[in-house]
């Protein structure tokens, strides 16, 4: 659908046109709505969210009701307040959009579908919403809403408005069963209650935490004073139209009382964060500025009626920075920053590989690991992290260089790190090494990969149509590995390869248990093992290529490339039983959606070369509920250039019905799920950083929940200080 003020054009028209069509009906019909006997916002957000557009539908909405003589005064001001919010404005091109209603708030959200959005339209869109749930909201309230008057309606919206810091005192149900601190559930309980409070006007807000100092930070984005009603209830005179000063004082009133609202809220569901720095800012098409800033103790609010306060003068008391006349707020210096060492401590991101503190029980038993750096993936990660070190403490003085070289092993608790340190330390004894060089020392200590080196050229030749001097390439760089049995298992040791942080806790909790101490093999060496595999599959040699392969897939247990290469290379060889079976072991503990969905098209194509049409089928459409449909599509093309007959739509239902008949496992499983959700908590709570985003960025692909989203954008980036 085209953007722009024609498109608006034809909705307010048709808004006028479906007036037109159905006025003369309600009249003879004695009905006092177009939505039946009574009228009923859940109803009109229903047809709303059914609507393919859903501006277009609000639009006709609120030109019928206008037009109604039987309308009810809830019905009329919800069409008034989306004419205020410009419903049938044409000065700006709306985007598309749905209208949902998340469980978590029950409230109604205008989701937009395009990537950007124009400031005005953002405007305009948190005006439809608030219209949508200001009528919802005032219709919970009033007594009879049918029978309000316009003076009941204006009042109930001035008094949810005003009644907002109230939800401040009510912990939230959905976290019932988790301790109230640590920097899991402080993270979950605030984002969860930015999804679930039940505001008139969408709550956008960016928080941090750092539970161990007992503080939270939060920044909420403020309502411009334009969306506020233009008509209020003012005592001695009845419902009057609102002037811009007016509008002014209310958006004053409200932003602050939700600044207060968040802070108590805090204090509620946590028992940890003792205080909560809170900011208001306001983003227009040309600017950004700050309009209020505080910081909140727990003393400052317990025990307080905090519905009956009145803001400003709460949050001036509070020595808040405000610069508050008349009702109106200016620009001022905000106390914070979202992202300064206080809230985010550098020291969350050094790498697990790097930490050999002990976990707490509960932790560990959650990432499968006593000490931190049992859940590491990055076998050169203490190696680099002493080329740092190295060149960082380089002096002028030879001898003092060599003596801090040499020491180094010891300080960093690695053995492995004596021979690198000796070398380095011998080149610049003879002059090889320059100590003014300190990119030149880490890259003496970090030495040279053959391995990966061999990998590159073998990829070139690989590319260039060259598979056997690919495979000639890897033999040869692969010989003295072999013939040495480096990353062999033996009695209580097991080499592994890990693709992240996930699979490692993945690894830990659902297989390690039966392999002994894990040490981590070169990625180097995997990558010249999948690829040699690829290269013999090419050359006709399946049954080497399969052994291979074998070979790959049990060094990287988790890996969806080796294990799809694995699979491959079994059906080269006809054992299609065994590639089915392999595919599903991935299926079993994949974790990502990417992997699941890549599993999923795999394990079609085997089950239709087995003549089982209806597996193959299944497992496509369970692919497109991970995958984007073009990309579904793309593939059963191509398999029907291959001679696969047209796929038969099948429901999500009969998918999973089909696949469980034929024993195709559902992904993710329940345990890989439990494993993901249990380690995501574990790790924020450890502040393992680096393995948190990755564990719960999966969690939030695995469930799309908008709270766990929250939490994810709370994990702030490592830090540069």
């Amino acid at each position: 659908m085209p953007n722009g003020p024609a498109n608006n054009h034809e909705r307010s028209e048709l808004g006028r046109q479906f007036a037109a069509t159905v006025g003369d009906v309600r009249k003879s019909s004695g009905t006092t709505s177009r939505t039946g006997l009574s009228f009923d916002v859940d109803k009109l957000g229903r047809e709303a969210a059914a609507a393919d557009d859903p501006f277009a539908f609000l639009a006709a909405f609120a030109v019928q009701a206008r037009a109604d003589e039987s309308a009810s005064a809830l019905e009329l001001r919800l069409a008034e307040r989306l004419e205020e919010a410009g419903i049938l404005a044409e000065d700006v091109g709306m985007p598309e959009a749905h209208v949902v209603r998340p469980k978590t708030s029950g409230l109604f959200y205008v989701r937009v579908d395009e990537p950007e959005l124009p400031y005005l339209a953002k405007l305009r869109i948190i005006g439809i919403e608030a219209a949508l749930n200001g009528a919802l909201l005032c219709q919970a309230i009033l007594g009879d809403p049918e029978r309000a008057s316009r003076e009941d309606v204006v009042k109930a919206e001035q008094r949810v408005a005003r009644s907002v810091v109230a939800q401040g005192a009510v912990p939230l149900a959905e976290l019932e069963g988790e301790e109230p601190c640590g920097e899991w559930h402080d993270r979950h309980a605030i984002a969860a209650g930015i999804e679930c409070l039940r505001l008139p006007y969408r709550l956008q807000a960016r928080f941090r935490v750092n539970a161990a100092r007992g503080v939270a930070a939060i920044e909420c984005d403020l309502i411009a004073p334009r969306l506020m009603p233009r008509e209020a209830y003012v005592d001695g005179l009845g419902v009057v139209e609102t002037t811009a000063a007016m509008r002014r004082r209310s958006a004053t009133d409200y932003n602050l009382r939700v600044l207060i609202l968040m802070a108590a809220y805090v204090f509620t569901c946590t028992e940890d964060i003792d205080r909560v720095y809170v900011a208001g800012v306001r983003d227009t098409a040309s600017s950004h500025a700050c309009y209020a800033s505080a910081c909140v103790e727990r003393a400052d609010i317990e025990g307080l009626d905090l519905s009956a306060i009145e803001p400003v003068s709460f949050l001036r008391f509070l020595c808040a920075t405000l610069d508050e006349a008349d009702g109106e707020l200016a620009p001022v210096q905000q106390g914070f920053s979202l992202n300064e060492a206080l809230f985010c401590p550098k020291e969350r991101f050094v790498r697990p590989e790097l930490e050999q503190r002990r976990l707490r029980p509960s932790r560990g038993a959650a990432l499968g690991c006593r000490y931190a750096e049992g859940i590491a993936v990055d076998e050169r990660a203490k190696l680099r992290e002493a080329a740092r070190v190295a060149a960082s403490r380089m002096g002028p003085s030879t001898a003092d260089n060599v003596r801090m070289l040499l020491s180094l092993a010891g300080e960093l608790d690695e053995p492995s790190l004596e021979n690198p340190a000796k070398q380095v330390a011998s080149a610049l004894i003879d002059g090889r090494l320059d100590e003014g060089d300190p990119e030149a020392v880490a890259e003496a200590f970090l030495g040279s990969d053959e391995l990966s080196a061999a990998v590159k050229r073998a990829q070139k030749l690989f590319f260039r149509g060259d598979p056997a001097g690919c495979a000639a390439e890897l033999a040869a760089a692969l010989a003295p590995i072999e013939a040495e049995g480096a990353y062999r298992d033996g009695p209580g040791v097991a080499w592994r390869v890990f693709d992240g942080y996930a699979d490692r806790v993945l690894y830990n909790r659902l297989f390690s248990a039966h392999d002994g101490e894990v040490r981590l093999a070169p990625r180097s060496y995997l990558d010249a093992l999948t690829l040699l595999s690829t290269a013999d599959l090419l050359m006709g040699r399946a049954d080497a290529a399969c052994e291979i392969a074998r070979q790959a897939a049990h060094l990287a247990p988790l890996s969806t490339q080796a294990a799809i290469n694995y699979s491959h290379c079994l059906e080269e060889t006809g054992d299609i039983e065994a590639a089915v079976e392999e595919c599903a072991r991935l299926l079993r503990c994949a974790s990502d959606t990417q992997s699941i969905g890549f599993a999923y098209i795999h394990m079609a194509g085997l089950h239709y070369k087995l003549g089982r049409m209806q597996a193959s089928q299944a497992c496509y459409q369970l692919a497109r509920q991970v995958l984007p449909g073009q990309l579904i599509d793309a593939a059963q093309q191509i398999a029907a250039l291959l001679g696969a007959k047209p796929a038969v739509s099948l429901s999500t239902d009969k998918a999973l019905a089909i696949a469980r008949a034929h024993r195709i496992p559902v992904a993710p499983s329940n345990d890989v799920a439990e494993v993901i959700y249990e380690a995501a908590a574990a790790a924020c709570d450890e502040n393992l950083f680096r393995p948190a985003r990755e564990l719960v960025y999966l969690l939030v692909a695995l469930t799309r929940d908008d709270i766990y989203h929250g939490v994810l954008r709370s994990l702030e980036d490592e830090p540069d200080y």
